[in-house]
C-alpha cells in the first residue's frame, strides 16, 4: 500500500517549511498538496493511511514564552477503509455549550468556534471536504486570544486559512 504523506518525509529533515513551497502527499489512488507558511514549523506528521496527518505551528510573537501556541492541522481520510471513513464522519468536538458558525467555500463547510486551553480563550477554524481527490480532507486552525496579539491577528489568522484551503488540490 503506498503511504499517504509520502513526500512529507522531508519534514523530517528540516524543521520548517520554506517560502511557498508545495507539498505533495501521495494518496491511495493520486496525490494531494498544500502549501505552507515559509515560517511555519512542523510539530508532528503521521504517514500512514488511512488517516495521515501534518501539523504545523504558525509563529506569533504574543505566545513566546508561553505553552500557548497557533496551530494548523491537515488531516486526510482514505474514506475506502472503515477507520479513514468513521474517523471523518466523527462530529467535531463542542468546547462551549454555543452551536459552530457554520459557513462555506469552494466545496468546504466550514465552522468557527471558541475553546478555552490552559485558562486561554482560543479562536477555532475547521474545514471538512467530502473529495479532494480520492480521499476526504479536514482542516484545522486554532490560535490563541492574547493580550500581545496583533491588532488585526484574527483578520491574519482567517485569511491564512481561507489561503490554505484554497491551495489544498488533489491531482
Amino acid at each position: 500500500m503506498r503511504h499517504l504523506f509520502l513526500s512529507c518525509l522531508l519534514f523530517a529533515i528540516t524543521s520548517a517549511v520554506h517560502a511557498d513551497s508545495a507539498v505533495t502527499f501521495e494518496t491511495p489512488k493520486g496525490q494531494v498538496a498544500c502549501v505552507a507558511g515559509d515560517d511555519w514549523a512542523v510539530l508532528s506528521k503521521h504517514l500512514q493511511t488511512p488517516v495521515a496527518t501534518v501539523v504545523f505551528q504558525i509563529p506569533n510573537p504574543a505566545d513566546a514564552n508561553t505553552p500557548e501556541s497557533t496551530n494548523l492541522a491537515l488531516v486526510l481520510y482514505d474514506l475506502a477503509s472503515a477507520q479513514g471513513k468513521s474517523r471523518f464522519e466523527q462530529p467535531l468536538p463542542q468546547y462551549t455549550e454555543d452551536k459552530p458558525e457554520e459557513s462555506s467555500l469552494d466545496g468546504w463547510t466550514l465552522y468557527r468556534h471558541e475553546g478555552m486551553q490552559n485558562e486561554v480563550e482560543y479562536t477555532i477554524l475547521d474545514a471538512r471536504k467530502q473529495r479532494v481527490g480520492d480521499v476526504a480532507a479536514t482542516v484545522r486552525l486554532a490560535w490563541p486570544r492574547l493580550p500581545g496579539n496583533d491588532a488585526d491577528y484574527d483578520l491574519a489568522m482567517e485569511k491564512i486559512f481561507r489561503t490554505f484551503l484554497a491551495g489544498v488540490k488533489a491531482d
